[in-house]
């Protein structure tokens, strides 16, 4: 039964991918991503996006671009120290990005679980797409219009 819900998903969005982008999925690649958020109160519900991990595990690409707009991200929460902000960061970045080419493959459900506090991740969503570099700045403007 679960092969057949895993075929109809697939089905879904091979015949919505044809409908609206005119595209053939099975030429095209498929792009995971997940957003982190910074949320201080989970009382208040407020969020601020700080970073995006792109990853497509068929072609073993993965990225993770964050926010240059520090200033933005103490506006939003004085008490948060950007020192230790930009270390996270830059942690997650070398985490994520292989170093070489031999680098283990990198499973992005896997590695975004770990963060259950202030700072999390959203659940990844899918994209299909033909060119990466494209497909991953037109992301990141979605959610970082401010750093442009």
């Amino acid at each position: 039964m679960e092969n057949l819900s895993v075929f109809h998903s697939a089905l879904f969005n091979c015949v919505l991918c044809a409908l609206v982008k005119r595209c053939n999925c099975n030429m095209r690649k498929q792009l995971r991503y997940s957003v982190l958020r910074y949320s201080p109160s989970k009382i208040a519900g407020e969020k601020i996006n700080l970073g995006i991990i792109f990853a497509d595990k068929e072609n073993d690409k993965r990225e993770f671009r964050h926010t240059t707009k520090f200033r933005r991200i103490a506006g939003f929460d004085d008490e948060l120290n950007m020192e230790t902000l930009k270390n996270l960061l830059n942690g997650i970045k070398t985490d994520v990005e292989p170093s070489s080419p031999s680098d283990a493959q990198f499973d992005l459900d896997s590695y975004i679980q770990f963060f259950i506090n202030d700072f999390n991740f959203d659940e990844p969503k899918s994209i299909y797409y033909d060119d990466w570099d494209e497909t991953v700045e037109k992301i990141n403007r979605i959610y970082f219009r401010f750093d442009y």
